[in-house]
Order: C-alpha cells, then sequence, then structure tokens
C-alpha cells in the first residue's frame, strides 16, 4: 500500500464544489482512501471573519479526517517555511497498522493513540478512525 498525501492550498471558500464537504469526508475515510492524508494551508487573512471563521472550520474537519494538519498562516510569506515543514514532516512520519481482536460489523469505528514515554516534541497524529466492512 502506498502512502499518499494531498497538499491544498486553499482561501477555504466554497465557490463551485460537486459534492457536500461530509461527503467528501466520507468517501475519504471509507476503504481505499485510508493511505491519503491532506495537509492544508488555509490563507484566511483576506475574508471577513465570519466567512474564515467556517473555512477554517471546513478545512481542520477535511484534514482531521484523514489524519493530517491544517496551517493557518498570517501572511503569504510563512507559506515558504510551512511548505519546507511539511516536507520534512512526509519525510519523518511512521505507519502504524492493527487488526481488531473482534470484527463488530459495519460502521465507523474510532481508534485512539497515546505516546508513552516519549519526548515531549514528539507528537502523533492520526485519523479519528475508520469505516469496518
Amino acid at each position: 500500500n502506498e502512502k499518499r498525501v494531498l497538499l491544498l492550498i486553499s482561501d477555504g471558500e466554497d465557490n463551485a464544489s460537486k459534492a457536500e464537504l461530509e461527503v467528501l469526508v466520507r468517501e475519504l475515510q471509507e476503504a481505499g482512501s485510508s493511505q491519503t492524508s491532506i495537509y492544508a494551508i488555509g490563507l484566511l487573512t483576506e475574508e471577513e471573519k465570519r466567512s474564515a471563521k467556517r473555512a477554517e472550520r471546513a478545512i481542520k474537519y477535511l484534514t482531521r479526517a484523514t489524519g493530517g494538519p491544517a496551517y493557518f498562516p498570517a501572511t503569504v510569506d510563512e507559506v515558504t517555511a510551512l511548505m519546507t515543514q511539511i516536507a520534512a514532516d512526509i519525510r519523518n512520519q511512521y505507519t502504524i497498522a492493527y487488526s481488531p481482536a473482534t470484527v463488530a460489523g459495519a460502521g465507523f469505528r474510532e481508534i485512539a493513540i497515546d505516546l508513552v514515554g516519549t519526548d515531549k516534541r514528539n507528537t502523533v497524529r492520526h485519523r479519528p478512525g475508520y469505516f469496518g466492512e
């Protein structure tokens, strides 16, 4: 299985979607998309506050569902540094897999991963769960 990372750079405004955000997230969480993470850079500084908050929530919802991070730089000048950080992050990540001891029918199954006894600089970013068959 090949790990894919998609980079989304957006103002967060929905201009011409062909699918609802919830449908897209569901498709990303279902089987076949489990190896895709979305990283996002939201350029929201030019937006109205209400619109920017809505856009920020949508971007975070999308990235969280795929285990990726969302960044919201204060200025466009910060994007280059973020791209360097994202490239380093992609090169330095690990994949953990497991098989559940029991099979509990179809539906969404939440997961949690905790680091124990590690350096405080280490972090875990993961999908909130997966859909079982």
